[in-house]
C-alpha cells in the first residue's frame, strides 16, 4: 500500500512504546505526517525529560496521547491500558507496536547472569505481558471491523536480525541475541492462539540503524528504515501473520535449516532448497545502477545451507556422469563451491581466474558478462587432453562467463559434460549462449 500517503491507513489507532527517540520517535513522526493519520497515536516515554521532542509534537497534533511507562513497570501496565481505553471512549487498540528494548553486547567472558535477566525482562517479558494486558482492545477493534472495512489488528514486535539463529555468524552479544529470538517465539505463539480471534502478529527487524543502540557506523539511516517500515507495516494482512520481516519486507529465517527439517518442515529435497533460496538477498543497482545483485554470501553463512547445495550438486554428479575427471571453478564464488565438490567426489579443482591472477602459461579467451568484459584464464597444465569435466560457479545471468569457461577448456583439449549452478536468472535467457547443459539450483 505504499507509505500510506495514498492509501488509507489501515490502523486507526495506535499504542508504540519507546517513542521518546530513535525508531520509535521517527515513527511518530510518520504515523502524523501520513494523508490518513490514525485517530488516535498513544506513544510512551520513560522520563519527561528525556521526550521534549515527543512533547512539542504533542503540543501541534491532538490526536498524539503521551503516557509515562517504564517498560519493566509490568505493575503498571494495567493502568496504561485503563488510561488509553479512557481516551478511546470504547473504541478497540487497532495495532500495538512493541517497540521498547535495550541492548546489552557482552561477550562470553563478560556477559552476567544479571545482565541476561534484564534484557530477557525488558526484551521479552515486557512485551508479552504488555500484550496480555491491551487483549481486552485488541479484542474490541476486532468486534467492531465492519466486513468491508480495510482497518485490520495487529501486534508488531520490534525484533532484530540478531535474533536469527541461522543467521548469527559472530560472537558476543550474549544478552541480546537470545532475547530476540526469545521475542519471535513468542510473536510466532500468539500469531498462533490469536488468529482465530482475528488478531494478528508479526516480528520486524528495522535493519542496522543509525540510533543510539545502533551506533553512527549503521548501514541505515534512521528515515531509510522508518520509510521501509511504514511501507510494511502498511501492507500486512493475514499472509504474514507470524513471520519475521525486516524493514524491506523480506521474510527472515529464525532457525537453521537442520531444526527445521528434524521438525518435519524440511524432510525433503525442494523444502530445504526453498530454505536455501529464502536466504538469497537482492541488492538493487550493484554493482552498476541497473544491475540487481544476488548475494549468496547468506548461504555461505550457514552451514547447513551451504551443506545443502554442495550435497545436492555432489549427487547430481555422482548420478549423471560416471566418467568425470575433474571439477572446474570460476572466479570467484566457483571457487568456494567447486572445491568442495571436488573433496566430495575425490577429483582435482582447476581453477579459471581473471587475467593476471595465475603464474606460468595460460590459456586465455575474453567474456562478455551483465556490467562489463573480462579475460578469463587457465594454466595449460590444468585440463589433460581428453578430459572431461564440469564447471561449477554460483550464478547464470547472460551467460557469458560460461560460454568462456566452456571455450577455455575446449581450448585445453577438455570436454564440457555440464556446468552445475546455485542460481540462475531466467530473464536473461543465459543458458541459451552456453555451448553446454546447464543444471541449476534455484530459479529467480
Amino acid at each position: 500500500m505504499g507509505d500510506g500517503n495514498s492509501t488509507l491507513w489501515p490502523f486507526k489507532t495506535v499504542f508504540i512504546t519507546g517513542a521518546n527517540r530513535g525508531i520509535g520517535l521517527a515513527l511518530v513522526k510518520r504515523f502524523l505526517s501520513l494523508c490518513h493519520p490514525p485517530e488516535y497515536v498513544f506513544a510512551t516515554y520513560r522520563t519527561l525529560e528525556t521526550a521534549s521532542e515527543l512533547k512539542s509534537l504533542s503540543e501541534v497534533n491532538t490526536n498524539l496521547n503521551l503516557l509515562e511507562l517504564d517498560v519493566n513497570n509490568i505493575e503498571s501496565f494495567d493502568k496504561v491500558v485503563s488510561e488509553v481505553d479512557s481516551k478511546l471512549e470504547n473504541r478497540g487498540l487497532d495495532l500495538l507496536i512493541n517497540n521498547a528494548g535495550i541492548m546489552d553486547r557482552s561477550k562470553l567472558d563478560a556477559v552476567t547472569a544479571e545482565g541476561m535477566i534484564q534484557v530477557y525482562k525488558t526484551n521479552v517479558v515486557a512485551p508479552l505481558m504488555l500484550t496480555k494486558a491491551f487483549l481486552p482492545l485488541l479484542r474490541r477493534s476486532v468486534s467492531q471491523r465492519n466486513k468491508d472495512d480495510s482497518s485490520k489488528t495487529f501486534i508488531v514486535n520490534m525484533s532484530s536480525g540478531a535474533g536469527s539463529i541461522t543467521n548469527n555468524t559472530w560472537s558476543a552479544m550474549y544478552p541480546y541475541r537470545p532475547s530476540k529470538a526469545a521475542l519471535n517465539m513468542i510473536t510466532k505463539s500468539l500469531s498462533v492462539d490469536l488468529a482465530d480471534e482475528g488478531i494478528m502478529a508479526v516480528a520486524l527487524h528495522p535493519g542496522w540503524v543509525q540510533t543510539d543502540m545502533g551506533g553512527s557506523n549503521a548501514s541505515l539511516t534512521i528515515k531509510e528504515s522508518v520509510d521501509g517500515l511504514i511501507t510494511v507495516i502498511g501492507s500486512l494482512d493475514e499472509s504474514k501473520n507470524g513471520g519475521f520481516l525486516d524493514y524491506t519486507g523480506k521474510t527472515l529465517p529464525c532457525i537453521s535449516r537442520s531444526d527445521m527439517a528434524s521438525s518435519g518442515n524440511y524432510s525433503d529435497q525442494e523444502k530445504a532448497l526453498e530454505y536455501v533460496k529464502s536466504l538469497i538477498r537482492p541488492f538493487p543497482d550493484f554493482p552498476i545502477p541497473g544491475i540487481i545483485f544476488r548475494d549468496i554470501c547468506p548461504v555461505l553463512y550457514d552451514c547447513n545451507a551451504l551443506r545443502t547445495v554442495t550435497d545436492i550438486l555432489t549427487e547430481h554428479i555422482k548420478a549423471n556422469f560416471a566418467g568425470v575427471d575433474a571439477i572446474v571453478g570460476l572466479d570467484a564464488r566457483g571457487f568456494l563451491f567447486g572445491p568442495i565438490l571436488s573433496l566430495n567426489l575425490n577429483l582435482p579443482f582447476v581453477p579459471v581466474r581473471k587475467s593476471g591472477k595465475l603464474p606460468g602459461p595460460t590459456v586465455k579467451v575474453s567474456s562478455t558478462k551483465e556490467y562489463g568484459k573480462d579475460v578469463l584464464e587457465m594454466q595449460v597444465d590444468g585440463i589433460q587432453k581428453g578430459q572431461k569435466v564440469v564447471i561449477v560457479d554460483d550464478l547464470l545471468a547472460t551467460g557469458g562467463t560460461l560460454q568462456a569457461a566452456c571455450q577455455l577448456v575446449k581450448d585445453a583439449g577438455g570436454e564440457v559434460l555440464e556446468c552445475v549452478l546455485i542460481v540462475e536468472l531466467e530473464e536473461l535467457d543465459g543458458k541459451s549462449k552456453v555451448p553446454a547443459p546447464c543444471y541449476c539450483l534455484l530459479k529467480f
